[in-house]
């Protein structure tokens, strides 16, 4: 975790088919063609038991800066030179939501990736930092208006559907699509099995991009509206 740490990376268990732990590394797949490829579980109204959602402005930023790890310079080095003359490529290293700054002011991500990928028309360290910190942009500039919380459905052990309830994987529900954090499943003694999952990231999608958020949130059998 300190050597692949979030937001750009996450590490999550998951149990296998034959019973076994495993343990899942990787870049966390909030590109549009990484989403898109993501297991998704349509959750249904006759198998819903509760669910909570909500916005949140904890976690916004408006400037994102992404170092390259394996560098020549520091990354405060590439600050100094993007902020002067010195910076001949005609293009900033930083990416900067206009719209959010006006909003909530200046809010730093700056995230390192340990591998990248080469431009092979254009090999210069600034236009790549460009890249990837729009991609920064593109992961997380929406999150005030994605929605998180929780949802509880029943545990019907002969849908084979509900093998898709894993962490790192979406689920399809109130007309959007949500990335799953983790899942949790239980059982008490006279009552019904469940499977709990914490999710993130809700809101409308058009091939694996965000495009809005939830409509009709609060209204009364929005649940039944989207079976």
């Amino acid at each position: 975790q300190c050597i692949l740490a979030p937001p750009v990376y996450e590490i999550f268990s998951r149990v296998n088919n034959e019973g076994k732990t495993r343990v899942v590394v990787r870049e966390t797949p909030f590109d549009s063609t990484s989403w898109d490829s993501l297991p998704i579980r349509h959750i249904k109204s006759n198998e819903l038991l509760e669910y909570t959602l909500h916005l949140s402005d904890d976690e916004i930023y408006t400037i994102y800066l992404a170092y390259l790890e394996g560098s020549q310079l520091a990354s405060d080095q590439y600050i100094i030179i993007d902020s002067t003359d010195a910076n001949k490529q005609g293009e900033s290293i930083y990416a900067v939501d206009e719209g959010k700054f006006k909003i909530y002011g200046q809010r730093m991500c700056q995230v390192t990736f340990r591998g990248y990928e080469k431009d092979k028309t254009d090999n210069s360290i600034a236009r790549t930092m460009s890249k990837y910190s729009q991609r920064l942009k593109e992961w997380f500039s929406h999150l005030d208006e994605m929605y998180m919380g929780s949802i509880t459905i029943v545990n019907d052990f002969n849908n084979k559907e509900n093998e898709k309830l894993k962490a790192g994987n979406r689920v399809k529900f109130l007309g959007g699509e949500f990335y799953i954090r983790s899942v949790e499943h239980s059982w008490d003694y006279g009552g019904s099995p469940t499977i709990s999952c914490q999710i993130i990231r809700g809101g409308i999608y058009e091939k694996g991009k965000f495009i809005r958020k939830l409509e009709e949130m609060g209204t009364t059998r929005i649940e039944l509206k989207h079976d």
